[in-house]
């Protein structure tokens, strides 16, 4: 019962982001892109879920209840987006997010390129990291500063910022595909899908949604069915391969082994490898139904807003809060509800599943807040009218709202957007000077 249970509520969630965004009058725009994203990771994902590892013991009321409070959720999201302006709402539309981004300037956009690959490649000679830092370096007992870690996130945020906006001036007829920056681009495909599947996914989703934008034509058109078909295909295809080479060259204890590695051909075909990471890791669905299940036996067992001040300072710089004691969400989380522990928690936590065990049912208030308090940030940075700083915090927001598996990353984006508006100050007044001097000297 709970696994047809399950199917049914995934799919209506399927079904009910496809109508609404059939149904819209205006333009896709960000907050579509995260109903998009929750339908694929809550909706589909639950789906294949289902199918591959069923629902067994799980009840089927809890699992209505569920999905109940990402609707709901959703829903409230949508109510407050609509109480937003109508010129905030006109800068969050792709159409016009496009075109701001197609004009940003080509040589501001190679020095940033430069940066994301000097970076990266700097993290690789001298740490041998190609992915994220994080516990597979704690495992190895291998000495990475505690900068890394944020850096290599922020410079990573950055790249898909470029991404998108080397997509954009190649739609709007600004660059063509076979010149430097195509090349570029695809380095930065490359580069990028190396964190995993998720970024794959993100980068093949928004080239789709501001290639549509660009034709004026709804992303969800049926006419585009035969796309998102052949991205599936390339999703499963990548998803092979990565999961085959996860173990035999994308991981720092295959390099150190020297293990034998699978050809190109055969990893593409290895359907077993996605399929067996499917069953081994636990759906982001499962993860929302075990918090819900726990509150339903007890509603009053939640933090009362302790995971988000936890998060604050973890968030904090070290020059700023050296003492800090950093706790993982997971972990709080696995602690709070006596959930199995490990020593390295990797639940595939998200902002419902983190909002309900911070808040229970006032996520349903707090969540669609902070969604669109998000939104109206990117608006407010459109009128500082400088396209580099726009591009910047537009696409970091974008992340933010799509990766949908967050962690109380709220705080991380607030102090990545603070960083990189302190830097754009400096650069801007260093300019006025510069400029003032050279005037003066002229003028002399």
């Amino acid at each position: 019962m709970a696994e047809v249970t399950l199917l049914i509520m995934s799919t209506i969630l399927v079904l009910g982001v496809i109508a609404y965004g059939r149904a819209k009058k205006t333009g896709f725009d960000m907050l579509d892109a995260y109903f998009l994203m929750v339908m694929l990771y809550l909706g589909v994902y639950s789906m294949i879920d289902a199918v591959v590892n069923g629902a067994a013991g799980k009840d089927a009321m809890i699992v209505v209840l569920t999905f109940a409070l990402i609707f709901t959720a959703m829903l409230i999201t949508w109510g407050l987006y609509l109480m937003l302006p109508l010129s905030s709402r006109w800068v969050l539309r792709f159409d016009s997010l496009t075109e701001q981004w197609a004009n940003v300037d080509h040589k501001t956009i190679a020095y940033l390129a430069a940066i994301f690959f000097a970076f990266n490649t700097y993290v690789f000679l001298e740490f041998g990291v190609l992915t994220y830092v994080g516990t597979e370096i704690e495992l190895l007992n291998i000495s990475v500063p505690s900068w890394i870690g944020p850096t290599k996130a922020l410079v990573n945020a950055i790249g898909f910022g470029i991404y998108v906006c080397i997509v954009a001036s190649i739609l709007k007829g600004r660059i063509r595909v076979f010149s430097f920056f195509g090349v570029v681009l695809f380095a930065l495909v490359i580069v990028l899908t190396l964190e995993g599947r998720r970024a794959f996914l993100e980068l093949v989703v928004f080239a789709f949604i501001l290639w549509s934008c660009c034709r004026r034509e709804n992303v969800y058109s049926a006419k585009r069915v035969p796309h998102v078909v052949m991205m599936l295909v390339a999703f499963f295809v990548l998803s092979n391969i990565y999961q085959t080479y996860r173990g035999e060259v994308l991981s720092l204890q295959a390099r150190l082994d020297g293990r034998e590695v699978t050809s190109l051909m055969s990893a593409a075909g290895n359907l077993d490898a996605t399929i067996e990471n499917y069953r081994q890791r636990l759906a982001m669905w499962n993860f929302n139904y075990m918090i819900t299940a726990e509150q339903v036996k007890s509603p009053t067992k939640i933090f009362f807003g302790a995971m988000g001040w936890q998060s604050l300072l973890n968030s904090l710089p070290a020059i700023v809060f050296d003492s800090k004691n950093v706790v993982d969400p997971d972990e709080m989380v696995a602690q709070l509800y006596g959930f199995p522990a490990f020593d390295h928690p990797d639940y595939p936590t998200n902002d419902f599943a983190t909002f309900l065990a911070d808040f229970g049912v006032l996520m349903l208030v707090f969540l669609p807040i902070m969604n669109v308090l998000v939104l109206w940030l990117v608006s407010c940075f459109h009128f500082i009218k400088n396209r580099t700083l726009f591009l910047l915090v537009s696409t970091l927001c974008l992340q933010y709202l799509i990766k949908v598996e967050n962690s109380y990353d709220i705080f991380i984006l607030l102090r990545n957007i603070l960083f990189l508006s302190i830097l754009w100050s400096i650069g801007t007044l260093l300019g006025r000077v510069c400029r003032g001097a050279v005037l003066t000297r002229n003028s002399v």
